[in-house]
């Protein structure tokens, strides 16, 4: 195994971005009855203002994670979403919590959601040997989407027996399960990305003959939709996924598709209330 693709490198990378996910969820659960137990309060405002600055931050997202040190761009966008949500509970405990306040901590924190949801998949090839690539994929899928249901039974579980005070708890565990992710991500050195002459990152060794011929027998797909994920994986070939090679194109595909979801959530949302 060469210097800089250790497995303990991805581990931490892998442990750390799980709790965070985790966190996510369980502060959308405490968003969500923040704003509900708030006078003159909107659910359908808080929804879109935590969906629909994704469109957005997904370009920029794909554009810098093309062009800058994955690591370092997903350590920083941790430290920024830790301060925004952290403003919540200090906010709470200086006796005033307002709407409008809740409504930018979402908006934030949909604007930075595509950083860690596409970066950390795009580094796998650096943090593993090709060998590993489909392990460390699939584990990779299969812990976000276990992440996503246990912060929501824990959001749920914390709001239906603290009520507030468990709201805001959940709030101040998402911006410490941030900072936990950017302590975990200085202590890794992933391998560097070498760029071809159209400026696509592609791990060390691999040309564009060979990243086409990749492309064409591509037999791994990998598909989120609303928060969740569906992974299918085969055993061979193992190799970067399409989305690692170039994440700003699987960003786009992952934009479509959110869009649909996005204005049913926000149809939904307006009928209900």
């Amino acid at each position: 195994m060469t210097a800089g693709r250790r497995p303990a490198g991805f581990r931490r990378v892998w442990l750390g971005a799980t709790i965070s996910a985790t966190g996510d969820a369980a502060s959308w659960i405490a968003l969500v009855a923040l704003i509900v137990a708030a006078p003159r309060a909107s659910i359908t405002i808080l929804a879109v203002c935590y969906t629909a600055p994704v469109a957005g931050g997904g370009l920029a997202a794909g554009w810098a994670l093309d062009r800058f040190d994955r690591r370092r761009l997903l350590a920083a966008d941790a430290v920024v979403r830790a301060a925004v949500f952290a403003l919540v509970p200090v906010s709470a405990a200086a006796g005033a919590l307002p709407v409008p306040l809740l409504c930018a901590v979402a908006a934030v924190y949909g604007l930075l959601k595509m950083i860690s949801l596409a970066g950390f998949p795009a580094m796998i090839p650096q943090l593993v040997d090709a060998e590993e690539l489909s392990r460390a994929n699939a584990l990779e899928g299969a812990a976000y989407g276990l992440a996503s249901l246990a912060g929501a039974g824990l959001g749920g579980l914390a709001v239906g027996a603290l009520g507030y005070r468990g709201a805001v708890g959940l709030v101040a565990f998402d911006a410490v399960s941030y900072l936990v992710f950017a302590g975990l991500l200085v202590t890794v050195r992933p391998a560097p990305a070498t760029r071809d002459p159209r400026g696509d990152a592609v791990p060390p060794g691999l040309n564009r003959a060979e990243k086409q011929e990749l492309l064409r027998h591509a037999t791994t797909e990998k598909i989120r939709n609303g928060g969740g994920k569906l992974v299918h994986l085969t055993p061979e070939p193992q190799f970067p996924l399409p989305w690692q090679r170039r994440p700003h194109a699987e960003l786009r595909h992952r934009q479509k598709r959110r869009a649909k979801s996005f204005a049913g959530l926000y149809l939904f949302l307006t009928i209900q209330t």
